[in-house]
């Protein structure tokens, strides 16, 4: 099983530099440890929010100073995007990250297409039709095609990647689309929110496997987030917080639109909200789990925590959220240590 990182790109109001410092110290942290990929999403939000329009920079430079720890776009935003800008642009961070780039892709967060000048209710036809576009270029395939959103002619990456096929991945949150990632035989990723309920990830696991009709495989990766410590009362006295904090602006974003629009367009933001929603209260967060995908405690307890959620969901692979809500770095690098000395080893013998 492989394990990799994740890190949502949050600021808070932080100077931007000193952020993608600390992104870079949890890659090399990553890498040093055995970690096996980082990713992070690309967003629009407010500052305060991401910081990640372009993870494809941080990614080439964080391959000259690590050595094995790969990337993934976690995700990027296909309806936004030119499949042929994307993919060129794809394949030029393959070959300067050495071959190590995963490719993860979505629709994004909701309260992003305002900002580009998008029909909303579009989204889902515009990533249909780009991942379309976007797989065959990236195998390498010339694309003519006439779209509703984009035409193509004789378009094909003018140097290839490194890797002779890059590994796709699809982000989903809804059953209708876990069906239909699995039988066009992709990989998918169910992401977490942390708001994200356990029971709605599980039924999305068995959605998604009970359809799968790829080749390879099915694989599937499950997001957790996950804060471990020294002791059990440090790990919830810096956890709680940080979770509150992710919360909370997840449900400002929210409600940033009407829930109509929600109903219409994102109906699977409905389930995550339900986490969201409770942000304010500490009790619920310090006793989200196992309702929520949220791992806090001691080595002993996290790993117990852990195995169980694996043991539910069954994922192929698992993608944690290590760093969120302001933590401090050196308290982001010692939870990376101690989950890597204590539970690491025996998720990647499974």
């Amino acid at each position: 099983m492989r394990v990799g990182i994740f890190d949502e790109f949050d600021t808070y109001n932080r100077n931007a530099v000193d952020k993608y410092n600390d992104i870079l110290s949890i890659i090399c942290k990553g890498d040093e440890l055995g970690y096996d990929y980082f990713a992070t999403t690309e967003a629009y939000s407010a500052y305060s929010w991401s910081s990640s329009s372009f993870p494809l920079a941080i990614y080439s430079k964080a391959a000259a100073i690590t050595k094995q720890i790969r990337f993934m776009t976690g995700i990027s935003i296909l309806p936004l995007h030119h499949p042929l800008q994307l993919a060129s642009e794809l394949a030029m961070a393959d070959q300067l990250t050495g071959g190590r780039l995963e490719v993860g892709t979505g629709r994004g967060h909701p309260w992003e297409y305002p900002k580009f000048g998008l029909n909303v209710q579009e989204s889902r036809e515009r990533y249909d039709e780009a991942l379309t576009h976007l797989a065959k270029l990236l195998q390498g395939q010339e694309v003519t095609a006439q779209g509703r959103f984009w035409s193509l002619e004789n378009a094909q990456l003018s140097l290839p990647s490194v890797q002779q096929k890059l590994p796709l991945y699809v982000s989903t949150l809804g059953e209708t689309s876990a069906a239909k990632v699995a039988q066009l035989g992709l990989p998918a990723i169910v992401p977490s929110y942390a708001g994200f309920p356990v029971a709605a990830m599980k039924h999305l696991s068995q959605v998604y496997h009970a359809n799968y009709r790829g080749e390879n495989p099915a694989k599937l990766i499950g997001g957790f987030l996950v804060y471990v410590d020294v002791d059990r009362k440090s790990a919830y006295r810096k956890a709680v917080p940080a979770v509150e904090r992710v919360w909370g602006t997840f449900l400002d974003l929210y409600n940033t639109l009407p829930e109509s629009w929600y109903e219409e367009n994102y109906k699977d933001y409905i389930q995550a909200s339900k986490g969201w929603a409770m942000a304010k209260d500490p009790d619920f967060v310090a006793n989200a789990f196992p309702q929520f995908p949220v791992i806090i405690g001691d080595p002993s307890e996290v790993r117990e925590k852990m195995l169980q959620l694996v043991e539910e969901i069954k994922p192929s692979e698992l993608i944690l959220m290590v760093s969120f809500g302001q933590l401090p770095m050196e308290d982001v690098h010692r939870s990376m240590d101690l989950f890597a000395a204590t539970v690491l080893p025996e998720l990647k013998g499974k």
